[in-house]
């Protein structure tokens, strides 16, 4: 970790957990400022701008910036009012994923910085309202097609993902956590916050889908933003009580509580996280490390990634359940198979060459493959030791 990346750390912890902040003093703000851009994170010194200390020129800048995710936290959220609206109308029930269904556990629903609005139905409903969402103005993007989880819409420069399941189909207990979102849907709680309002998961479900989309995102991009939802949720409503109780057992069922410890335990010994609980306290300090030096590398979805980092990514993907892998990619990038579903044996050899062909024409790909062994052999004892193999 180097110093820019600490002092992330420091002002996220006085932000976060409200931790004394004392900082060096002769901050490079010009690298704080970048970093904070990369993971997307300006709305969480809203509240504190004019404590920390910014030069002037740059306290203005994050003044509009935070204006600006005010604002589009407004329009996402009349944009998922109307969806949710049209969802009701049809007889679609649903659950927000994410996002907003996040938002719930930040003291300031306007600190977390807006994406799109994602958002299940059941299967029985998925045909119905992607139908019900293209006969009202919702046009499909074809570019973001994913058969396998999620149809995508865009409309007034919101995008939104309609969702059929949500785990990531490689992780040997995707279907276990898929079953308890689905079944979940008809249990789904009303959140009202200041800018909308919307059925969520409950408690224990919405937090697992908190836990799955760092596991989906940990093999190419995950930023600082996915890991304080994380953070908040564990905060309100996964102490050492309730990890021996309900929300506990849906985590340890569905094969994510390595990953959980090791998150919950990066955010006691880096964003101020109290202390009292205690159930992440036999997680290894060194994977804690290994893992906080990866999330600062990424930045939000994988921003600050080069193309070698990407081949290093798809390197410590293919060599793990190799198959697999290859069986899940191919069906979501051969577009033939789309069409012609006899194609799906030919899944894996499809994304074989697909992937060769990649590296061969990628700058720097080779020289990646030959000279990052080492990365790529770290990378890879990491993702055992988060269990998400």
């Amino acid at each position: 970790m180097n110093n820019t990346e600490q002092i992330i750390c420091d002002l996220l912890s006085y932000v976060l957990f409200d931790r004394p902040l004392k900082l060096p003093e002769n901050v490079d703000w010009a690298a704080v400022d970048k970093e904070i851009n990369s993971h997307a994170i300006y709305g969480l010194f809203r509240e504190k701008l004019d404590s920390l200390g910014l030069p002037d020129e740059l306290k203005t800048k994050w003044i509009s910036y935070n204006n600006q995710i005010i604002a589009r936290c407004i329009q996402l959220g009349d944009g998922q009012n109307q969806i949710i609206s049209l969802l009701n109308s049809n007889g679609i029930k649903y659950a927000i994923l994410k996002g907003t269904a996040a938002s719930q556990y930040y003291s300031d629903v306007y600190s977390r910085s807006p994406g799109d609005v994602d958002f299940i139905v059941k299967e029985s409903d998925y045909e119905k309202a992607q139908n019900v969402l293209e006969n009202n103005g919702y046009k499909k993007c074809f570019e973001h097609e994913d058969n396998v989880r999620h149809e995508s819409f865009d409309k007034y420069g919101i995008h939104y993902e309609c969702h059929r399941s949500f785990a990531d189909r490689r992780f040997f207990k995707a279907d276990l956590i898929d079953n308890l979102i689905n079944n979940n849907i008809d249990n789904s709680v009303e959140v009202k916050l200041q800018y909308c309002s919307f059925m969520s998961l409950p408690t224990e479900i919405n937090g697992l889908v908190l836990l799955e989309h760092i596991a989906i995102h940990i093999k190419a991009g995950l930023g600082l933003k996915q890991i304080i939802d994380w953070l908040y949720f564990v905060d309100k409503n996964l102490d050492d009580t309730q990890w021996d109780g309900l929300n506990g057992n849906v985590i340890r069922a569905c094969g994510l509580d390595k990953l959980a410890s090791v998150v919950t335990k990066v955010g006691q010994m880096y964003f101020g996280l109290r202390n009292d609980i205690t159930w992440c306290n036999n997680t290894s300090d060194d994977v804690c490390n290994e893992f906080i030096d990866l999330v600062f590398s990424y930045g939000n979805f994988g921003n600050k990634n080069t193309d070698e980092d990407r081949v290093v990514n798809n390197a410590v993907r293919y060599r793990s359940n190799a198959i697999k892998n290859l069986k899940y990619s191919g069906e979501h990038n051969w577009k033939a198979l789309h069409k012609y579903s006899w194609l799906k044996p030919f899944a894996p050899v499809y994304q074989f060459f697909r992937y060769v062909k990649k590296v061969i024409t990628t700058k720097g790909a080779i020289n990646a493959l030959l000279f990052r062994k080492k990365d790529i052999d770290k990378r890879e004892k990491l993702m055992i030791d988060l269990g998400i193999q």
